[in-house]
């Protein structure tokens, strides 16, 4: 899937009704894998703090191979 122009991702951000404006907006940001964004699920967001815990896949596949914590 190609990227979005610049413009499609700012009429998004804009227009789209919750929660898909929330992932254009952390993706354009952030510029996260799609991968990763789709993953995230409620348990990953602290609502008393506002965090959100990620970890990319690719980074886990590293961590995996090399037998770190």
């Amino acid at each position: 899937i190609p990227a979005w122009p610049e413009a499609h991702a700012r009429h998004a951000m804009r227009a789209w009704p919750e929660p898909e404006r929330r992932v254009i907006v952390m993706n354009f940001y952030i510029g996260q894998r799609r991968g990763d964004l789709t993953r995230l699920r409620w348990a990953d967001h602290d609502a008393r703090t506002g965090v959100i815990t990620l970890q990319p896949e690719k980074t886990a596949r590293r961590r995996n191979a090399k037998g770190l914590p």
